[in-house]
């Protein structure tokens, strides 16, 4: 038991299942009101073409974005996200909006963990589980290699309670990927939470997955996978390069980019 204590101390505690309320979770409890994001003149490059910015389309959402940070499975930021933001396609934030909507009349929120991701993130996703021996998590269907992120049409949330500004508790944080985030593993009362999450996002058109309770997304047809960056000073969709070796156990990832303010429109 103490040894799965310290373990669930470092980044691997999301692979362990590690359970929320456990002393050990280092996931933060957010605040009541949603934390300020970059500026976009700051840091962020233009949105992809049929996309909004998801602080801005959808008001009353709270934000806890993790692939900008070291807070998530493969302990650092992911490339392509070396600015705080969150994009989706404009028809998807509207559906996102009236979830949001819909659940403030109960006096319930969401926390959105992910939205739009782009593709190098994704690759670069699968890269870290397969150097670090988590093939199997592929292999067994509990991450896809090719999600729907890129896509701009999928989000990863999860409830909270407004007046207390606490998450509800949903059986593993987000992100554990395994058997005990399968939606239908959790016992009661986190099974209950997943329902009422799922129901409420099924009311807007968007569909849950088997293997992640916290991964929603909004069908679509002949709809092409994005690699635009957050970041301005990231290489730019159609010029970023896969690192030589990434897979091998042996590869060291490069340093995340510093942010730097966006060059001056000259449009």
């Amino acid at each position: 038991m103490q040894a799965r204590a310290r373990l669930c101390g470092d980044a691997m505690w999301w692979l362990l299942g590690c359970q929320q309320g456990v002393p050990a979770d280092p996931a933060p409890s957010p605040p009541p009101e949603p934390p300020a994001l970059e500026a976009p003149a700051h840091h962020l490059g233009a949105l992809p073409e049929g996309f909004v910015d998801v602080r801005e389309a959808v008001p009353g959402l709270r934000f806890d974005l993790r692939y900008s940070t070291d807070h998530n499975p493969t302990g650092q930021p992911l490339p392509g996200h070396g600015a705080s933001a969150a994009w989706l396609r404009e028809e998807v934030a509207e559906a996102l909006l009236q979830v949001v909507q819909n659940l403030e009349t109960e006096e319930l929120g969401l926390i959105l963990f992910d939205a739009y991701r782009p593709d190098r993130a994704e690759q670069a996703q699968a890269a870290w589980l397969k150097r670090t021996g988590h093939q199997h998590l592929i292999d067994d269907g509990h991450i896809r290699v090719e999600s729907t992120h890129p896509l701009g049409t999928a989000v990863d949330v999860t409830l909270i309670h407004l007046p207390s500004g606490e998450p509800f508790d949903m059986g593993t944080p987000w992100g554990a990927w395994g058997e005990a985030s399968r939606y239908e593993a959790a016992k009661w009362p986190p099974m209950e939470h997943r329902a009422l999450l799922r129901t409420h996002m099924g009311h807007s058109g968007f569909r849950g997955v088997k293997y992640a309770w916290w991964h929603f997304y909004i069908p679509s047809e002949k709809l092409v996978r994005r690699d635009v960056p957050y970041g301005c000073f990231e290489a730019p969709e159609g010029e970023w390069v896969v690192p030589e070796g990434w897979e091998n156990p042996t590869y060291k990832p490069e340093p995340t980019p510093e942010p730097r303010p966006c060059p001056p429109d000259e449009s």
